[in-house]
C-alpha cells in the first residue's frame, strides 16, 4: 500500500486504461498523466468538479487506496471503504465481539503508553523537558484508570506550540493542520484495520454510539504525535495559513510517506499504520501479546 499520494484540488476527469490511472483535462479530454493503480496509496478528491469512473473506484479499492472526500468547505468529510478486506473477516469480527473488558483494558494501556512516550520525543525534540513524560508513562495503568492521557495532554501542547496555545477543533492556527492532519490519518487507520480483518466501529476505549470508527480512533492516538511534530517543524520557518492552500495539504498528506522506526527497522508511517492493525489482530488470534507501534 505504499505509492504516490494524490491531491486533486481542480477540476480533472480521472479514468481507468490498462490497469492505469488517467488524469484528463475535464474539458479537453487532453491526457494529462498516468498512474499504474498499484503506485497509488492515497488519494484526496479536494475540487467538487472532480469527474470519475466506477471502473477507477473499484479497482482503487481493490489496491487497497485510501480514498478521502472532501466538503464544499474542501474539508475531508467521507470516505470510501470495502465491505470486507480480508478472507477470514467474519473469523476475526468473531473475536473483536468475544473480547473480554479486562483485555480492552490491557490493549488500551499500551496504546496511551505508546502514545505518552511519543509525546515526550516531541518534547524533548524542541527543547523542552521529557522526564515528565517518562513518569507520566510510568503510571498509565489497565484502562488508564488514572486518566494519565489527558494530564499528558494537558502538559504537552503547551510544551511545543507555546503557553497560550488551547487545543481546540475550531481554535487558532495552527489547529487547521492538526484538524486535517489528524482526519488523514484516521483515513488511513480505518483503511488498514478493513485490510486486517477488523470492524474499526468496535473500539477498544472509544465507545461513542454515533462514531463508526471507534477502534480507528483508539489505534490512531500514538500517530498524532508525528503530524505535531511535522506541523511544529513548519513553525520554525514560516507562518502557517488561516486556511489551507492546497500545498499545504499536500504537505500534510505527505507526512504519512515519511519514515519512523518500528523496532529495529525503519518503515514510511503508512506501512507502520498497516502493522499496527495487523498486530492487534493477531493478538485477538493469540498469536502475539503487544501491539506495534513506531517511535519518534
Amino acid at each position: 500500500m505504499l505509492g504516490h499520494s494524490l491531491l486533486f484540488s481542480q477540476a480533472y476527469y480521472l479514468r481507468l486504461e490498462r490497469k492505469q490511472l488517467i488524469i484528463q483535462c475535464l474539458e479537453s479530454k487532453e491526457s494529462l498523466k498516468r498512474i499504474p493503480v498499484e503506485d497509488i496509496s492515497f488519494i484526496v478528491f479536494d475540487h467538487p468538479q472532480v469527474k470519475t469512473s466506477l471502473g477507477l473506484l473499484q479497482a482503487l479499492m481493490e489496491a487497497q487506496v485510501i480514498l478521502i472526500f472532501c466538503d464544499h468547505l474542501r474539508q475531508p468529510h467521507s470516505q470510501l471503504l470495502p465491505f470486507s478486506g480480508h478472507h477470514i473477516y467474519q473469523q476475526r469480527l468473531r473475536l473483536q465481539l468475544q473480547q473480554s473488558l479486562p483485555h480492552k483494558k490491557g490493549l488500551w494501556q499500551q496504546i496511551v503508553k505508546a502514545k505518552v512516550k511519543n509525546q515526550g520525543a516531541v518534547v524533548k525534540k524542541w527543547g523542552g523537558l521529557e522526564q515528565p513524560f517518562i513518569t507520566f508513562r510510568r503510571k498509565v495503568k489497565s484502562g488508564d484508570s488514572g486518566k494519565i492521557e489527558g494530564q499528558a495532554a494537558r502538559a504537552y501542547f503547551p510544551e511545543i506550540f507555546g503557553f497560550s496555545f488551547t487545543r481546540n477543533r475550531y481554535g487558532a492556527v495552527p489547529n487547521n493542520y492538526l484538524n486535517y492532519g489528524y482526519t488523514l490519518l484516521r483515513a488511513a487507520v480505518n483503511r488498514c484495520l478493513v485490510a486486517s480483518g477488523l470492524l474499526p466501529a468496535l473500539g477498544l476505549e472509544h465507545k461513542n454510539k454515533y462514531n463508526p470508527f471507534c477502534l480507528a480512533d483508539d489505534l490512531m492516538e500514538p500517530y498524532r504525535p508525528f503530524i505535531d511534530d511535522a506541523v511544529r517543524s513548519w513553525l520554525e520557518d514560516e507562518a502557517l495559513e488561516e486556511e489551507l492552500s492546497s500545498q499545504e495539504k499536500g504537505r500534510l498528506i505527505q507526512i504519512l510517506q515519511g519514515q519512523c522506526q518500528l523496532g529495529n527497522k525503519s518503515y514510511p508511517l503508512l506501512k507502520a499504520i498497516e502493522l499496527s492493525c495487523q498486530s492487534l489482530a493477531l493478538i485477538l488470534e493469540g498469536k502475539r501479546k503487544k501491539l506495534q507501534f513506531p517511535e519518534l
